[in-house]
């Protein structure tokens, strides 16, 4: 709605004093100028041409391609190096590899011999086993033999009267040849 009564000039600023609705008119016009307004060059200064611009573009090229050739450079020696990591790392891999499968070797014959040595082991405390069965058997029959032969040399030398009497019977006597003749002839008695 429009106003039914202007504003007041504050009288201030002469001329340039307006009203608010034509100063808002205004405003806006300088300020569209001052977005479109082009300054123009002073030509008393001195300023920077179009030489100075290439001669500044092709310093800006060299440094460039100076700084490319280094980075080229730089990359191809990291190539190489790489390439060498690489080709180390293959060749540990494939040492290692080799370790791995000799280590693995080593181990099943380990495991085998490990195998082999518990199943002689086993054969050999069975074998221990039946011996110290057989020793004990021995032993047993040691004894009871060293009994017999006490015993036996306790009948001998109960008897040993009874030799001296066959021997003598057989040196006197001209039909009996020797000790076994005679005994011989008396089981022979014996039997009958």
């Amino acid at each position: 709605m429009p106003r039914k009564k202007p504003t007041e000039k504050l009288g201030i600023y002469g001329q340039f004093d307006l009203n608010p609705e034509s100063a808002v008119e205004r405003f806006v016009e300088s300020k569209l100028q001052n977005k479109f307004y082009i300054k123009p060059p002073y030509w008393d200064v001195p300023r920077e041409g179009l030489e100075l611009y290439a001669i500044q573009n092709e310093r800006d090229h060299s440094e460039m391609s100076k700084l490319q050739d280094n980075l080229r450079k730089k990359a191809q020696l990291d190539e190489r190096t790489n390439e060498e990591r690489i080709a180390n790392v293959y060749a540990i891999k494939n040492e290692l590899r080799e370790n791995f499968i000799s280590v693995n070797d080593f181990i099943r014959e380990c495991e085998r011999k490990k195998t082999e040595a518990e199943d002689k082991l086993s054969l050999e405390a069975t074998i221990c086993n039946d011996k110290k069965k057989e020793i004990e058997k021995i032993t047993k029959d040691l004894i009871v033999l060293t009994e017999f032969k006490e015993r036996l040399e306790k009948s001998v030398d109960e008897l040993q009267l009874y030799k001296t009497v066959f021997e003598g019977v057989v040196s006197e006597s001209e039909c009996f040849v020797s000790l076994k003749e005679l005994i011989d002839r008396c089981d022979a008695l014996t039997n009958e």
